[in-house]
Parts: C-alpha cells; structure tokens; sequence
C-alpha cells in the first residue's frame, strides 16, 4: 500500500514538470522572434550611433586645419594656423652686466643693460622662414648710427626649397667664426671670446647652406657687404667689395649613441674680398 502511494505522488511530480517544461518551451518559441527583432533594432541603432561618432571625428578634423590656435608659456607667445603653415613665434631674452674695477679706475662702476632682444620669428607658406630680432640696450659697447648698425640684427628670410639646399638672404652672422654662430643667450659667459673679437658679426648679404645628404657634414657660402672684425653692418658705403665667405663643418660623431660625442665637431672657415 505504501509503495502504491509514493508512485503516485511521483506520476504527479512527473506530469507538474511535463507540463511546466511544456509552457516553458511554449513561452520560449513565441519570444525568440521579438528577442531577434529587437537585436536588429539594437543593431541597426549603434552602426548610426558609429557613422554619427565618424561624422563628428570628421568634422573636427576640418574644423582644426582651418582654426588657428594661440599658445603663451616658456618659448613666448606662439601662433599658428591650422594646417601650421603659418606660424609667429615672440618671444626674447635679456643680458645685464656689472663692472667693477680696481686700483686706477679709467671708467666708472657701472651696471648696464647688455643685451634686450625681442625676436619675432616665424614661417610662411611651410617652406619659408623669417626672423627678426633687434637689440634695444644702450651699454652694449656699439653704440647706434644712422644706419642702425647695432639695433637691428637679425632680418633675414631662408628658404627651405630643397633637401639638400637652402638659401638664405637678409642681414645674420656671417658663417665664419664657430662662436659667432652661437646664440649669445647660450653662452657660458656675456662676453664672447678673443678670437671672436677678430671675426665679422652681423652683416648683410646672401648664402647657400644646409647639411649634406642628411650627413654629418654642414656647409655654407654666400657673399656680404663685408663688416669689419667684430662689428656689424647694415650697408657698405666705403666701397664697392664684397666678401665671399664660406664655412665647412664635420661633426663625424653627430649620429653616434655616446651623447658626450655628438657635438664634437671639426671644421675650416673664411672670407675673402673682391672689387
């Protein structure tokens, strides 16, 4: 009677499931197509939401090659067009100078203003570079003239044409002396050296430079007006000469990993005058 009992109640557990795995599977054949509708609508939802994303990446894009962008920090005042073809940088630097004596004084004890030299430099049409750059200090030993000898310095434009050649025109240093060619705000002291003394500083006139070959080898000739050893010049009004002047150095080290190499270099310089 007892094993009578327990097999009926598990004819009736059996039959619950039968028919709860029969709603089930019911249930579940009539969502299927609603749940595969739904994931094309889901589907069809992020491709728009990805073309929108490309459309708006595009759209930046274009919007940033034509705004232009303003930046001022460490390396001055910088602006540059969008597609950067055009860029103006200002910025400068300035250099002051105590002098003290001893014993026999010949010249007072002074402070003075060595060297304040704003510097307006930039590019134009991607391939052409400009530079400006005036010394507006009064104690710098050159004192000013009509021809401004030692107020403007810099005033050039160079040409970026060719791989392998540049041509550069205006008023810069003249390519002989190694120290010249330093900017004098990286200098380890205010003064140049004595030998520096004997080279042509700013002058006006053209060259062809650049390095060769993307080599070690850097070069440089051209011909100036031809200022006098240790001074500048805007104009040649003594004579009618020239200087051809020229420049050729050798860095053999410059691509090497030992960093304490890569600056030291070998190289010849000079000048010659012609009617």
């Amino acid at each position: 009677m007892k094993t009578h009992y327990l097999a009926t109640i598990a004819i009736v557990i059996a039959a619950k499931f039968s028919v709860s795995e029969s709603h089930a599977q019911d249930a579940a054949s009539s969502d299927v197509p609603a749940l595969i509708k739904r994931i094309d609508e889901l589907e069809q939802k992020v491709k728009v939401l990805e073309r929108n994303r490309e459309l708006d990446q595009d759209a930046s894009t274009e919007k940033a090659k034509t705004t232009p962008t303003v930046s001022l920090g460490a390396n001055g005042l910088i602006v540059r067009s969008g597609d950067s073809n055009f860029v103006m940088d200002l910025h400068g630097y300035a250099q002051a100078d105590a002098r003290y004596y001893l014993d026999h004084k010949t010249v007072p004890d002074t402070f003075l203003l060595r060297r304040v030299r704003p510097i307006v430099e930039g590019t134009v049409y991607d391939k052409f570079d400009y530079r400006l750059m005036a010394d507006l200090a009064t104690g710098n030993g050159s004192g000013s003239s009509a021809g401004n000898n030692a107020l403007l310095d810099d005033a050039y434009v160079n040409a970026r044409l060719w791989p392998d050649l540049q041509i550069q025109a205006g008023k810069f240093k003249s390519p002989v002396g190694l120290e010249r060619l330093q900017s004098t705000a990286e200098l380890p002291f205010v003064e140049t050296g004595f030998a520096t003394q004997m080279t042509p500083n700013y002058d006006l006139g053209a060259t062809i430079h650049n390095t060769l070959w993307n080599s070690p080898i850097n070069y440089s000739i051209g011909i100036f007006n031809g200022a006098a050893d240790n001074a500048s010049d805007d104009a040649d009004v003594n004579d009618e000469g020239k200087d051809i002047v020229g420049r050729l150095f050798f860095q053999p080290f410059l691509h090497s990993d030992t960093e304490p190499l890569q600056k030291l270099g070998f190289g010849v310089g000079g000048s010659s005058s012609f009617m």
